[in-house]
Parts: C-alpha cells; sequence; structure tokens
C-alpha cells in the first residue's frame, strides 16, 4: 500500500492511496488527532472532482464537497479569493464506533496534489488493476 502526501505541515498531514474496487484510502493528522477511512467514489465520480477541483484552482475561488458514497464521510473545500483554503471534513461515517471530524488551513498546492492523485485512481482503473 504507497500512500501518497496530499499536503503536509508540522501539525497537520493527508495522506492517501488506492485502495481495493473503486476505494480510495485517506489517513489524515492533526495535531494529536489521527483518523483513516475509505471513501468509495466511482470512476465516473472523480472525473467530476477533477474537472470541478480544477476550476477552483485556476478561478482560486470556490468550494467543493467530495463525498464517500457508502457513508457520511467527506471531504469540503473552501477557497476565498486569492487562494485561502479551508480544509473541513469527516474521516469514518457517525454509523460506525470512531469518526474524525477536522479543519485546517492549507494553500492551493493541497487541491493540485488531489487532482494528481485522482488522475493516477483513473490510471490504475483504466489498466484494470482494480
Amino acid at each position: 500500500m504507497s500512500f501518497y502526501i496530499l499536503f503536509q505541515t508540522s501539525d497537520i498531514i493527508l495522506k492517501a492511496c488506492i485502495g481495493d474496487y473503486e476505494n480510495i484510502i485517506l489517513d489524515i493528522k492533526t495535531k494529536n488527532y489521527w483518523g483513516r477511512g475509505e471513501f468509495c467514489i466511482p470512476t465516473q465520480n472523480i472525473l467530476e472532482h477533477i474537472q470541478s477541483l480544477t476550476l477552483i484552482i485556476n478561478s482560486l475561488n470556490g468550494n467543493y464537497k467530495i463525498s464517500d458514497m457508502d457513508s457520511d464521510a467527506h471531504l469540503s473545500f473552501d477557497m476565498k479569493l486569492y487562494g485561502k483554503l479551508t480544509v473541513s471534513g469527516q474521516i469514518g461515517g457517525t454509523h460506525t464506533n470512531n469518526c474524525l471530524i477536522f479543519e485546517f488551513e492549507a494553500d492551493q498546492t493541497l487541491l493540485q496534489n488531489i487532482v494528481l492523485f485522482l488522475k493516477r485512481v483513473i490510471n490504475y482503473r483504466d489498466r484494470g488493476d482494480s
């Protein structure tokens, strides 16, 4: 299992890897809290995520939400004018024993890294490895 670092500071790390079937595994560590969750995201949805996130990157403004198809886990991005990005979300569904709700500040490189990772997922699935 190879994780790609999407964003990292001294207090925050967000990593992702390609899981089985239509799953993407996300790890997040914010200060003293850590969570891992699987997001079920069909290929068609990934293509839509890439397109929408690219629009936000190009305009440095907008908001978008990536949701798990199997639970209420999600990642939300809110970019204010000039690239100030707030990332919030939930890893793990509220139906489970544990979930991590988080929020942190980032810059547009996070969105660029997510788009690159999602393109890797598409390429992986196109090869038939999943």
